[in-house]
């Protein structure tokens, strides 16, 4: 369901939201397989929108363009 799957994140984005943004980026910028960016997108669409922008800001360009596209599905 779909509070299963936010509870899945919450670890995650506690994690990350409370590191500065380089930080977190840089470990994101880690990020190659399809499944890689799976997580990546699930743990930024479950964080406050500021954080997720600040730490999509320090990332590599190329690779937060990719997660664009993951970020809201919906929307493809």
């Amino acid at each position: 369901t779909q509070l299963e799957n936010a509870d899945k994140y919450d670890d995650y984005v506690n994690k990350y939201a409370n590191m500065k943004p380089k930080n977190a980026a840089a470990i994101f910028n880690e990020a190659e397989s399809a499944e890689d960016l799976e997580l990546v997108a699930g743990i930024l669409n479950h964080m406050a929108v500021q954080n997720a922008s600040d730490i999509l800001a320090q990332m590599d360009t190329d690779l937060a363009f990719k997660l664009t596209y993951l970020l809201k599905p919906e929307l493809r």
